[in-house]
């Protein structure tokens, strides 16, 4: 959508899962099912199931151009074969229990990750909540309550949330776009990488990697309305 072109762009994130391992989880205190992510910008997230399975994923492979959702995003044994490699490399003493399915898909990506809602027209007749990047399960809820609240005119806390029309920053269009994000993705490729092996990155890699979306950062603010009911 052109309105919303240079706001957010698509990128696929891959997934495993092991076969149910609950005796295993129980010996190294995996309990309770939390969900875990990573500090890395091609970030690791992962958890357990009901059953006692862990599924584990990671983000940031392939860019979609013009912001649209292209074959590649689909299920990949190569990219499988990397995310099973980050899965051994956490849980080293996890290495002997088989993976038994893998799958991939896109996710949105804003430049903060904070979800975009606003109206899409001046009349106020067209709301949008986009841009989820990659968590939208809990966040939809609360995207779903500020929807509701601003079509309806409610004016309650929902239709009042520093959500709607937040500043964000804007990418630059496609092709640049494209082809910046995928120069940027190979310098944190080798970045995190490096780390990970406890080796200095170059300086290039790491010069490259801090024109990368940041997260969104704690700053000690008040939460916005409705924040304490997040996921």
């Amino acid at each position: 959508m052109r309105e919303l072109h240079t706001r957010l762009f698509v990128i696929s994130s891959d997934m495993i899962v092991t076969e149910p391992v609950p005796d295993r989880l129980e010996e190294i205190g995996w309990r309770e099912g939390p969900t875990v992510t990573d500090s890395q910008t091609l970030l690791c997230y992962y958890r357990t199931t009901n059953s006692g399975r862990i599924a584990f994923g990671k983000g940031g492979w392939t860019i979609g151009l013009g912001g649209r959702i292209s074959p590649s995003m689909d299920r990949n044994p190569r990219r499988a074969r990397a995310v099973i490699r980050d899965f051994r490399r956490y849980y080293p003493m996890l290495r002997d229990v088989p993976i038994v399915n893998d799958w991939a898909g896109p996710i949105d990506r804003t430049h903060n990750s904070l979800p975009l809602i606003n109206w899409l027209n001046p009349g106020h007749t067209i709301a949008y909540g986009v841009g989820w990047s990659g968590n939208g399960v809990g966040p939809s809820i609360i995207g779903g309550k500020v929807l509701a609240s601003m079509v309806l005119g409610r004016g309650d806390e929902w239709g009042r949330s520093v959500l709607i029309n937040a500043p964000t920053r804007h990418f630059p269009p496609d092709p640049i776009r494209f082809v910046g994000a995928h120069v940027v993705r190979e310098a944190l490729i080798r970045k995190e990488r490096s780390e990970a092996l406890g080796i200095e990155p170059s300086w290039v890699s790491k010069t490259l990697s801090k024109l990368a979306p940041a997260g969104l950062e704690d700053k000690n603010e008040a939460p916005p309305p409705g924040a304490q009911h997040r996921s």
